[in-house]
């Protein structure tokens, strides 16, 4: 079926304007495509926790659609609720230029401008793209693991098409093209169909349970920027679905997103297809895993439980959970303690998920059961626990002082978080008290150019020193 417009009446609609090839903005809608690469390299498995903290790259500021943190969150949960500091994240480590390499590959025309026009900006709407061949990429995905096995474990060019309007002899006669592999393995494909396919949408996806039916679909909604684009897609062995919801003018509407007004139609249209299967796992391009239950990283020797996985063989390659310390406690395991001021017979030793102060700060409103480290008992000293980190400015090295309308220098703002919601931190630059927070710790300072000193000092004796360059815009 092709749809390419509503029977609007008014001439001003835009009801003569083919939506269907028309380029709009993408919203969210390529995000299975930055999982789905991270999972075919290995950089990435299913539950895996990854940032979603207050960000800022390069004067980019992306936000979550509501404005809040979770901390750390499973990449799996990110992917479902479409959460976009995640994504940003992930898209900058994965590489800008080999995710606009990939979807141009896959077959996405409109998003044809240089890389930098788009920036990290185009995992969230920045780039282009039309129902067309949105519809033809999740096709293609979906015939590759229909036929994967058909072609005795080998990729058919074939499937890698756009829809077609009519067809003819010579469509239906193309010589097959059998290759080993594929831009994206058949194993991180049916990783993302999983998760995508999740019916229990996280909290963002308000309303799924009133139009989501009883059959098995990857589905995906996007929306973009100023509410003018609503987008969603879903794909079953047999059908792929693709909907789009707006105004032919880009005008915006309040409340125009995917999950409220494309996904319900996209799911009235499954409801009334026949009924459908579910795709076959790729076992021979499967790994079992043993992870991390806590942080879905492999697991380690300092993990305190194992779950086991299925994942994409190049899963293997993924890290080692970085989060898991073995703690020394007193007797009582209420406090830390070291060899300097206890004695080693009587010390307790836990495994403990300790996750960085940015993260702990904002995953432990979220996850109440999340334990941070004990106090360390009185007369003993660590100075190799980092308890604070740099918000704002992020990979603190060069800082830009900004220029006002008026032409006058403007300040430099610094934002740090710490694991202790109640500590105080104490501010010097060049070796000089600056000022001290406690609870919100933010300042904004006028400061020269060149090279500078930042050291913060908590209450607890705990330092974080770094050296950055102040850069002035002429």
């Amino acid at each position: 079926a092709y749809i390419g417009n509503s029977d609007c009446t008014h001439e001003e609609s835009g009801v003569k304007v083919d939506i269907i090839t028309a380029p709009r903005s993408s919203g969210s809608i390529l995000k299975p495509f930055l999982y789905g690469a991270l999972f075919n390299e290995g950089e990435l498995l299913a539950d895996a926790l990854v940032p979603d903290v207050p960000t800022r790259i390069s004067g980019y500021a992306p936000q979550n659609f509501d404005r809040t943190y979770d901390g750390a969150v499973p990449a799996s949960n990110a992917l479902t609720r479409s959460l976009n500091i995640p994504a940003v994240k992930l898209l900058r480590s994965y590489g800008l230029e080999k995710f606009y390499d990939n979807v141009q590959k896959l077959g996405f025309t409109t998003i044809k401008k240089p890389v930098n026009h788009y920036g990290l900006s185009i995992i969230l709407g920045g780039a282009e793209t039309n129902l067309w061949e949105l519809n033809g990429v999740y096709s293609s995905w979906s015939r590759v693991l229909n036929n994967f096995r058909k072609y005795d474990y080998h990729y058919n060019t074939n499937d890698y098409r756009m829809p077609y309007f009519i067809v003819t002899d010579s469509l239906l006669h193309q010589k097959e093209t059998l290759k080993q592999h594929y831009l994206y393995d058949v194993s991180s494909i049916w990783q993302t169909y999983e998760i995508l396919a999740n019916v229990h949408r996280p909290r963002e996806e308000k309303g799924w349970e009133h139009f989501a039916s009883s059959k098995k679909v990857a589905w995906k909604t996007g929306t973009s920027f100023g509410h003018r684009d609503a987008w969603a897609v879903g794909t079953t062995p047999e059908y792929t679905v693709s909907v789009w919801v707006g105004n032919a003018d880009g005008e915006g509407r309040p409340g125009l997103t995917g999950t409220l007004v494309a996904a319900p139609i996209l799911f009235e249209v499954f409801k009334k297809l026949p009924q459908t299967t579910w795709f076959e796992p790729p076992y021979n391009n499967l790994s079992q895993l043993a992870v991390c239950s806590k942080s879905g990283y492999l697991y380690g020797n300092n993990c305190e439980k194992a779950d086991t996985i299925w994942s994409p063989n190049a899963g293997i390659k993924s890290k080692v959970c970085p989060y898991h310390k073995l703690v020394y406690l007193d007797k009582s395991e209420q406090f830390r303690v070291n060899d300097e001021c206890y004695s080693v017979t009587n010390m307790q030793i836990k495994k403990w998920l300790v996750l960085p102060p940015i993260m702990e700060l904002f995953y432990k409103t979220k996850n109440p059961n999340y334990q941070s480290l004990p106090p360390l008992l009185n007369n003993c000293y660590e100075n190799t626990t980092v308890k604070m980190g740099i918000i704002y400015p992020e990979n603190l090295t060069a800082v830009f002082i900004p220029k006002l309308l008026d032409g006058s220098r403007g300040k430099v703002i610094f934002e740090v978080a710490h694991a202790n919601p109640d500590a105080t931190i104490f501010w010097h630059i060049d070796d000089v008290f600056i000022a001290q927070t406690k609870g919100e710790h933010k300042i904004d300072i006028q400061l020269e150019a060149g090279e500078h000193l930042l050291t913060l000092v908590d209450e607890y004796g705990s330092e974080l020193i770094r050296k950055f360059n102040v850069l002035e815009k002429r």
